[in-house]
């Protein structure tokens, strides 16, 4: 089995945890905030990408015909993530940055990313588990 590097998404959760971490220190300062929700998309985007390898690689699935919320689905029975319904909001959350900006839309987006943190840190040291 191939060995897979989480490095990158290791440190994606530390400038995230940094970010939000600034953002609360500031809540006045709006381009604070917006990077803090950019490192979410990122990470969220990470997070995904380690997913569907792991899945294929130590599980032996084959994700890329799956469809998003079977991949979740599948990564919650293989004991990755806690709750893929969480994951299916946070994916909405996401998507809601990509279609349009608004501070209505920031402030939800924000908050998703402080919910979204432990539970992308618990997928982290569950997939590192799986590592051989």
């Amino acid at each position: 089995m191939a060995t897979l590097d989480f490095t990158p998404l290791s440190n994606a959760l530390v400038q995230l945890r940094e970010g939000i971490a600034e953002a609360e220190r500031q809540p006045y300062q709006d381009i604070i905030r917006d990077g803090a929700i950019q490192r979410y998309e990122y990470s969220f985007e990470l997070c995904i990408k380690m997913i569907k390898r792991v899945l294929e690689i130590q599980f032996a699935e084959q994700v890329d015909t799956m469809p998003f919320r079977d991949m979740l689905r599948c990564a919650f029975e293989h004991g990755l993530i806690s709750d893929p319904t969480l994951w299916f909001g946070f994916r909405d959350d996401r998507n809601k940055t990509a279609h349009t900006y608004d501070e209505n839309v920031a402030a939800i987006v924000f908050e998703a990313s402080k919910r979204f943190l432990p539970e992308a840190e618990l997928l982290l040291s569950r997939l590192e588990r799986t590592n051989p």
